[in-house]
């Protein structure tokens, strides 16, 4: 709503970033027609089991702005076609020649802290092609990387006021329907 183009998520497991990730991408192509929207993961089998094969992007999509019958959806291709011209597909990062091509309107890149940094170099020049809206989530890695860099980056632009980024850091505790006492309970096994 605020026109963001640059959206970063660092936020724990279960917080609801694939959720919000799918919210996102519907919302835009509602309200862009013709829009070219993709959701990707490093991996295409993991996009496909998070976004596809657990209904979670059809569920949430609204029937009758979706073609009618069978075009509505491409399976073989994970691609949601609207009746305002835009679509959504699922892909995955995992080769990273086929994302030079492809020219977004929105971008969503889920699980970035696991994308190899060549994906994302590879992919940079093609959103400037239509000013692509980037929204990255991930949870904080292991060690430092860049996806750490770029969250640095982020926050920095938020905070000194470039209305284009919004960062957002939050842990799994965050989300109300975890519970407190069996997350803890995790904690104290890996400390």
């Amino acid at each position: 709503r605020k026109k963001k183009k640059k959206v970063f998520l660092q936020c724990g497991r279960n917080f609801g970033k694939s959720h919000l990730m799918s919210i996102a991408a519907i919302l835009y192509a509602i309200m862009h027609p013709r829009s070219r929207v993709y959701i990707i993961a490093p991996l295409r089998s993991q996009a496909y089991e998070i976004y596809w094969a657990s209904g979670l992007l059809e569920s949430m999509i609204p029937r009758d702005l979706l073609l009618d019958g069978d075009a509505a959806y491409n399976k073989s291709e994970l691609r949601a076609f609207f009746k305002n011209g835009s679509f959504i597909k699922v892909e995955g990062a995992d080769n990273e020649d086929s994302l030079r091509g492809i020219k977004p309107h929105w971008v969503g890149r889920d699980e970035r802290q696991a994308w190899k940094k060549e994906a994302i170099d590879s992919m940079e020049p093609n959103l400037l092609a239509h000013q692509a809206v980037c929204f990255d989530i991930g949870t904080p890695p292991d060690r430092e990387n860049h996806f750490t860099d770029d969250a640095k980056y982020f926050e920095k632009e938020m905070r000194a006021g470039n209305k284009d980024y919004f960062y957002l850091r939050q842990p799994t505790s965050s989300n109300p329907r975890i519970s407190k006492e069996e997350l803890a309970q995790i904690k104290r096994k890996y400390m």
